[in-house]
């Protein structure tokens, strides 16, 4: 339901979407588009691959793609951890429409690592 959620929001706002229901998916769907992908979004608690195990697994594929992470906690010690994995940015949950659009934006024009 969440997957469906952030889907809807973010084509509300214009992107273009790609869903993985797990992280064993999610790095198929990125191993195949990645040409076409920009930014990753990743639910620490994705089933099959947490995504921490994803984001590690992307990184070995493409070093350099926008990671947006996503969790329901929020310990410094997280997303210092995160940092440290690459991830672009981190968007709290629960989220906003408004406020997963702005941190997909942030994440896509900054490529700065996680702040």
């Amino acid at each position: 339901m969440i997957l469906e959620l952030g889907q809807a929001i973010l084509e509300k706002y214009g992107y273009t979407v790609l869903t993985a229901l797990d992280g064993e998916k999610a790095l198929s769907v990125f191993a195949e588009e990645r040409k076409q992908i920009d930014l990753i979004i990743l639910d620490l608690s994705m089933p099959r691959f947490s995504g921490r195990e994803a984001l590690e697994r992307i990184r070995q594929l493409d070093p350099d793609v926008k990671v947006l992470v996503s969790s329901g906690y929020s310990e410094k010690s997280e997303t210092d951890q995160l940092e440290e994995l690459g991830a672009t940015g981190y968007v709290p949950k629960p989220y906003t429409p408004s406020n997963l659009a702005r941190a997909v934006r942030n994440a896509l024009d900054a490529g700065n690592p996680l702040a």
